[in-house]
């Protein structure tokens, strides 16, 4: 028996099919990289908290400083472990930025380096003139709520802040002082009523208002 050939109708028929199987199948498969890539990033910024209270430990208590201006040590700061033999290479802090654009993509919230008086709406500072000051993880008032790092979203060759721009549904990686870590959108991070900005200070995470004794999460579910 011979065989029939698709006629032309079927065979665009056949591709709309897959094309509509393929938009179905595309956006479950692209929210499972997402997810994946969530965990390992939590477990990222999870090992990198417990490196930083590593660190304290053996140096009195204080947080890492490895530059002495304010606004270069938020992401130099893990020279500062690096210096002290808890990690061989920066790729251990950050394997994937590291890779893709030289440099790691966690940064360590400035109230673990900053004067939180200098972190109060009307009394803060030009950025480029201030520098850092020690802060003890014992004066951390809430540990569970105060935010001591993010990721920052890679954008091909560069990295840019996670915060205030218009992909708010972008959900990173926080660990928290007392090494807790969520995955959230920056706006679940805004601890007053709105967000404000002064000299820098004021972005979620990364420069808590009132610094050590500031508060990052709001009434969240882990």
């Amino acid at each position: 028996m011979q065989r029939r050939a698709f006629s032309l109708i079927e065979l665009i028929v056949v591709i709309g099919i897959v094309m509509v199987l393929v938009g179905l199948i595309a956006p479950s498969l692209g929210k499972a990289r997402y997810q994946a890539k969530g965990i390992k990033w939590a477990q990222q910024v999870r090992s990198n908290a417990v490196l930083v209270t590593m660190y304290t430990a053996g140096q009195k208590d204080v947080f890492p400083i490895a530059d002495e201006m304010l606004d270069r040590n938020i992401d130099r700061w893990s020279l500062a472990l690096k210096q002290a033999g808890l990690i061989e290479k920066l790729e251990e802090i950050d394997p994937e930025e590291i890779k893709n654009w030289g440099a790691p993509a966690y940064m360590l919230n400035m109230a673990a380096y900053n004067d939180h008086r200098q972190m109060v709406l009307g009394q803060t500072e030009r950025m480029s003139n201030a520098k850092c000051e020690a802060v003890r993880l014992g004066d951390i008032q809430f540990p569970s709520s105060l935010g001591m790092m993010y990721k920052m979203i890679a954008n091909g060759d560069t990295s840019v802040q996670w915060c205030c721009l218009s992909h708010a549904s972008w959900r990173g990686p926080v660990a928290f002082m007392d090494e807790s870590v969520v995955l959230g959108a920056w706006p679940d991070f805004v601890a007053v009523d709105q967000l404000i900005i002064e000299n820098q200070v004021g972005y979620p995470v990364g420069a808590t208002w009132e610094g050590s004794r500031g508060r990052d999460r709001r009434e969240m579910s882990r």
